[in-house]
């Protein structure tokens, strides 16, 4: 990602590319008969690639769909903390991952033993993206509970 090829930078509301990736995964959604909440608020971020952050989005909301139980949960919220810094959740109610784990879940090709879908490179993604829109990632998961991913975006995003 070091060329101008996403060098487009956008105001964007975050609400509306969260609800426009949900809906091109809604057949999955469906599928698996999970219970899909958005509570997001208007929030607009600026100097950040569309097509960036619709993927970044796409990758973890898909994963939160792969590895949630059937009839399981996923809630997309949001918060601001005071014009410094505002933070997009996806928590899910899926296979969760071990602790020892977590560290692992971004490198390329790593799978963690619940992740047996795929080439191992969605989060690899979400994390070249982060670093290249300077956003900042964290994951809490807990096996058997599920996982909630923040994305954050600091003051020159606001």
């Amino acid at each position: 990602m070091d060329n101008n090829q996403f060098a487009d930078k956008d105001i964007l509301i975050t609400r509306e590319v969260v609800e426009q990736v949900v809906e091109e995964l809604q057949h999955r959604i469906e599928q698996k008969e999970i219970v899909l909440d958005i509570q997001l608020a208007h929030t607009s971020v600026k100097n950040i690639n569309r097509d960036l952050l619709f993927q970044l989005f796409y990758n973890i909301i898909n994963n939160a769909i792969k590895f949630n139980k059937h009839g399981g949960s996923i809630q997309i919220t949001d918060q601001g903390a005071s014009n410094k810094s505002y933070t997009v959740f996806i928590e899910d109610s899926g296979a969760g991952i071990d602790e020892q784990q977590l560290g692992e879940i971004f490198y390329r090709f790593k799978k963690v033993a619940t992740r047996a879908e795929g080439y191992g490179l969605g989060l690899a993604i979400v994390d070249s993206i982060a670093r290249h829109e300077g956003l900042l990632l964290n994951v809490a998961s807990e096996k058997g509970k599920g996982t909630r991913f923040g994305v954050t975006f600091g003051v020159n995003h606001l």
